[in-house]
């Protein structure tokens, strides 16, 4: 493989006469272990934002269902009241 990268200074850039000593086969052979590890770091990632999301509207919904039970214990007094006193 050749690349005219250095076509100002009439050099002519050949791969081949590079001894390059790297095994990319034994990045490739993992690359597929890395892509399924990516895959199960993203569903651990969702799995924390939908208990995260969860915790949130459980304790909002606790704390409405305490303000709607408050406020028919006070509706069931106001009425108990109204009807034992004289009018």
């Amino acid at each position: 493989m050749e690349y005219d990268c250095c076509e100002e200074l009439h050099v002519k850039f050949n791969i081949s006469t590079l001894n390059l000593n790297t095994s990319f086969k034994h990045i490739i052979s993992h690359l597929d272990d890395l892509k399924i590890a990516s895959r199960r770091i993203s569903d651990v990632e969702t799995m924390i934002t939908e208990q995260e999301w969860k915790r949130l509207h459980t304790s909002a919904l606790h704390t409405y269902s305490a303000l709607v039970y408050i406020c028919l214990l006070f509706i069931g007094l106001y009425i108990l009241y109204k009807l034992y006193t004289p009018a």
